[in-house]
């Protein structure tokens, strides 16, 4: 029995922009070639609900954020290495 690949992406926010943008792209387009795939951000932005739309697992990260926080850095390891 082949084994399912599994994929998470990664990025810091959930709205819509370029890096957003590649991997609604990038998720989508692997789901529908037999992946399983999830994609983790902060906040619950239009990237979620396109993603929802697709049937696609999101998982929102309360503590990444994208300038450096020692503090919310380590708190974002924690949440990621759940994962």
């Amino acid at each position: 029995m082949p084994q399912i690949t599994k994929i998470l992406y990664l990025v810091t926010q959930s709205e819509i922009g370029g890096a957003q943008r590649y991997i609604f792209d990038l998720a989508t387009n692997l789901k529908q070639s037999g992946y399983e795939i999830a994609v983790a951000a902060s906040g619950n932005q239009e990237l979620f609900s396109l993603l929802k739309e697709k049937s696609i697992v999101t998982y929102p990260l309360k503590h990444l954020v994208r300038e450096i926080n020692p503090v919310k850095d380590w708190l974002a390891y924690l949440e990621i290495k759940r994962f």
